[in-house]
């Protein structure tokens, strides 16, 4: 049966050997899961002990996003927008793995509870950390309007947004940085590969502002964004980077974005991020002037594209703008001051660099901007000559910058994830060491090869399950005309039997290992004692034996003759099939059907470990004998694992159930042959019930003696005295329901051990 069953499993994999799958049939494979679900566990250690994988097929246009974690479970997009533009498997698959090393990355480093202390600073109408000593500098009059912006409730919503999406793609590229920095090569190469594939899917600097739904500020942020996550801003001509108002604003933030992408305490990242929101002040009170009436107005001058402050009486003229412009220029941060220095060489209090290098000022800033893409609005104070553009509102506006940086390819913030400090505090240098391992030929050759190994394996092994679940389902069809039930009594004359194969489902085995993790240590000591067992028993000679082949001459003076040697292959020690039979009728409903399942896997793993062949079932009738099939003797690797959906239902006709059992098991060619069935000893069904029930399976019972089967069946709790009523002294009396998994356990053990002492 066994030989049958490989060879059918080795014809099928020889007659898909040609044939080579799509990205998509690799996706979808529970093989594909298992390797992800395995690189994921091994990656977080002890973090992923509860983790879940869980893989999404999207269709383009589809809102999903490429990735997310939430709480426990790490989603993936399998058919994102990468993996459908990357041409090879090996691109593809990089980018799958590039997204989940991204979310893991969130998992091994997470500092929420200090982003959750900022935000919670910004909806009281604080600044986060202003009073921290990593604080920047700040120019007192951008300090002040930005706080008295913070006090306006409609307005907070506003910052908290802005705050998390920069906050959140800081930590995109700091996390990703971090595990690329302690881990392999194939981990660089993937996090490079998303990196790469995302940067490509960017909107050029030119393209958005050619847009007429990206106001400045949706540009702004989607540039502030982009070079947060890469480093780097896709434009389409190098003149844009020297003549862009954008680029200008843009380069004043970059030392605050660098250290913040650098550094691993929360504190200092948020104090940067506050440098950059009132480094990019003047552009975010564009889109908030309308709804704003500051003590300080600030007016436009079109033709030269500067901020300057207005006066209290109506609008400026030419000359009071330049005079203003000249001796109170404000409208970026600091560093506007130290370009614009007086006579005195007082560089003002702006966000300086800490070396005292001034920022470089390229005669453009955020009234360029705002002259290029918003038209020229008359007067001060902004009220008046808005643009169509202005109609989309400011938190709008974020979402199109966040949108534009990679749409349904961008990964969504963590959310529902459990608060955490951060790893031990330490400042990253300046260097990209990411960048510098990437460059090492050596390994990016080994980051190619392990690829194309974990591709084959990937394919081989969905191969081998597919190869398997056919010998399977042939193996079912044998087994179907092998069961004989031609000896059906009268209890159960004109019953329909309904045999089928229950499935394994993509979360199965994720539970059937959940239990078996929770028994470990009684799994792993039942095999070592039998181990034990076998090592001692598998000498070559055993003597004074009762019975035996030969005599030894030595001993035949015993009068209790025993004077026989035997001579044990060790090999045929563990000479076994075990059929384990449990009742799924609604009597078993709750915590035993719960703790049957859970014995059903301790005794699955014990006996799959020691090699010992088992076959599981359950059955229940309602009109007509449900027997499913959940193991078969020789099955697919993965069979065990649909276990986990045993479930309760109908009643029961248990007779019947034991002879389509022993006839299977009467099948097998192994010597010593166990049933064990699992029931609370009340078989009812309709037309079988009470005092014929019970004579029924006693005959049943009788006949497997006879046959060389052995019938034991579980006593739990009160349904002792019906059980043994039934199957007399050949029943495991289980007091406690909670015991039964270590019970049986031990009781396999002391039947393999019997049988290898009567071998």
């Amino acid at each position: 049966m066994e030989n049958l069953f490989f060879e059918r499993v080795r014809k099928h994999q020889s007659e898909q050997a040609s044939e080579v799958p799509t990205f998509q049939e690799i996706a979808a494979s529970p093989v594909f899961h298992r390797y992800l679900s395995n690189m994921m566990h091994a990656l977080a250690d002890e973090k992923a002990a509860s983790l879940k994988l869980v893989l999404l097929t999207s269709q383009p246009g589809d809102k999903t996003p490429a990735s997310h974690i939430d709480g426990n479970v790490i989603s993936i997009d399998v058919n994102n927008i990468l993996t459908r533009n990357f041409a090879a498997h090996q691109n593809k698959m990089y980018a799958v793995l590039g997204y989940l090393f991204h979310e893991m990355a969130h998992l091994l480093y997470p500092d929420f509870h200090h982003e959750n202390t900022a935000f919670s600073a910004l909806q009281a109408g604080c600044i986060p950390y202003a009073d921290s000593p990593h604080a920047a500098p700040s120019d007192p009059a951008v300090l002040e309007e930005l706080l008295e912006a913070l006090q306006k409730e409609e307005f907070r919503g506003f910052f908290v947004n802005l705050y998390s999406d920069i906050a959140n793609v800081i930590s995109d590229a700091h996390d990703e940085d971090k595990l690329c920095r302690t881990h392999s090569a194939f981990v660089q190469k993937s996090i490079m590969t998303l990196r790469e594939g995302l940067f490509t899917n960017l909107p050029a600097l030119e393209t958005m502002t050619e847009h007429t739904q990206h106001a400045p500020l949706t540009v702004m942020i989607a540039l502030l964004l982009q070079y947060a996550r890469f480093g780097k801003v896709f434009v389409l001509r190098e003149e844009t980077v020297r003549t862009s108002p954008y680029m200008s604003l843009l380069r004043r933030a970059e030392h605050w974005v660098d250290r913040a992408r650098q550094t691993d305490l929360p504190e200092v990242k948020f104090c940067c991020i506050n440098a950059i929101v009132q480094i990019l002040w003047p552009i975010l009170r564009i889109s908030l002037i309308p709804q704003m009436d500051f003590d300080r107005k600030w007016g436009f001058r079109g033709d030269q594209g500067d901020f300057v402050e207005k006066g209290d009486g109506g609008e400026e003229t030419d000359e009071e703008a330049h005079q203003k412009g000249k001796s109170d220029k404000k409208g970026m941060s600091g560093d506007d001051a130290d370009s614009e220095k007086g006579k005195d060489g007082d560089s003002g209090g702006g966000n300086r660099e800490p070396d005292g290098e001034k920022s470089r000022d390229d005669s453009d800033d955020a009234g360029g901007i705002a002259s290029r893409n918003s038209g020229a609005r008359k007067g001060g104070g902004g009220q008046g000559g808005q643009s169509a553009e202005h109609t989309v509102s400011p938190i709008q506006q974020l979402e199109l910058a966040v949108e534009s940086l990679g749409g349904e390819s961008f990964s969504a913030p963590p959310v529902n994830m459990l608060q955490g400090e951060a790893d031990a505090p330490s400042i990253g240098d300046s260097k990209d060491k990411f960048a510098e391992q990437e460059q090492k030929e050596e390994n990016a050759q080994k980051a190619e090869q392990n690829m194309r190994s974990m591709l084959s394996s990937i394919v081989t092994d969905m191969r081998k399950d597919s190869a398997e679940q056919q010998a399977s389902e042939e193996q079912l069809s044998d087994v179907l005309m092998q069961i004989n039930t031609a000896n059906m009594s009268s209890p159960h004359y004109g019953i329909t039997i309904d045999m089928k194969k229950s499935p394994v489902r993509a979360l199965d085995k994720g539970l059937y290992e959940r239990v078996a993790r929770a028994n470990r240590s009684l799994i792993n000591r039942i095999v070592q004692e039998v181990d034990k067992i076998i090592r001692e028993e598998g000498v070559t000679i055993q003597k004074h034996r009762y019975v035996g082949r030969d005599i030894d001459a030595k001993s035949a003076y015993k009068v209790d003759q025993r004077y026989f040697i035997q001579k044990k292959d060790p090999e045929k020690l563990l000479d076994m099939a075990v059929t384990i039979l449990v009742d799924n009728s609604d009597s078993m409903n709750g915590r035993r059907l719960a703790k049957s399942k859970e014995a059903a896997v301790v005794l699955t793993e014990v006996l799959e470990r020691l090699d010992i062949p088992s076959f599981i079932a359950g059955h229940a009738s309602q009109n007509a004998l449900r027997f499913t099939i959940y193991k078969l003797f020789d099955d697919a690797r993965n069979a065990k694992y649909s276990i986990a959906r045993m479930a309760a239902r109908g009643d029961n006709r248990d007779g019947l159930a034991l002879v389509i059992a022993g006839s299977y098991l009467l099948q097998r060619p192994e010597r010593n042959k166990l049933l064990i069935i699992i029931s609370d000893g009340q078989p009812n069904s309709a037309g079988y019930g009470g005092n014929l029930a019970k004579q029924d399976i006693r005959t049943v019972v009788g006949t497997h003696r006879r046959q060389g089967i052995k019938t034991l069946a579980v006593a739990i709790g009160d349904d002792k005295p019906q059980i043994k009523q039934i199957y007399g002294d050949a029943y495991i009396d289980i007091s406690d329901v909670n015991h039964l998994p270590e019970s049986l356990a031990k009781m396999i053990e002391k039947e393999i051990i019997y049988n290898i002492a009567a071998e």
